[in-house]
């Protein structure tokens, strides 16, 4: 896993400290250091990374960018980009043995089956994600006599 402390991205916005934690397929987004729980939880299977110097872009498989962190430097951006390319691996593996029917090849340790059960549910608390470019295109109507 990966615990690790960041900054918002700056867009607009102004730059708070969040403390994260990556278990299992899992990135836990705590606002404090003291908090019980995590504000919401970002799950990691089809996801990529994109870094630049100490700033990570975590993007759906398609590249729609969901989030952006800002580190302290660039070598927790790395540890974290890692942790999360490492950790999206195993989720997409543990998806396609579920849909073969292999679930019970799954060895998961208790802590992991927590935080994945935390997270189903956290998951659902997360900050709306921006427009994509794909949702702008489809609500654009569109005339097939005007492409003649």
């Amino acid at each position: 896993g990966f615990c690790g402390c960041f900054a918002g991205s700056g867009d607009g916005e102004p730059k708070k400290d969040r403390y994260i934690l990556i278990k299992g397929a899992a990135c836990f987004v705590f606002f404090d250091e003291e908090a019980p729980s995590p504000k919401y939880a970002i799950m990691l299977a089809h996801m990529k990374t994109e870094v630049d110097d100490s700033r990570v872009v975590l993007e759906s498989a398609l590249g729609d960018v969901d989030y952006c962190f800002v580190f302290k430097n660039a070598e927790e951006a790395q540890k974290f980009a890692s942790a999360v390319a490492e950790q999206a691996a195993i989720g997409e593996a543990e998806e396609v043995k579920k849909r073969l029917g292999h679930d019970h090849l799954l060895k998961k340790r208790s802590s992991v089956k927590y935080a994945q059960s935390i997270a189903a549910k956290k998951a659902k608390d997360q900050p709306d994600q921006p427009i994509t470019a794909a949702d702008v295109m489809a609500a654009v109507p569109v005339d097939p006599l005007t492409n003649i």
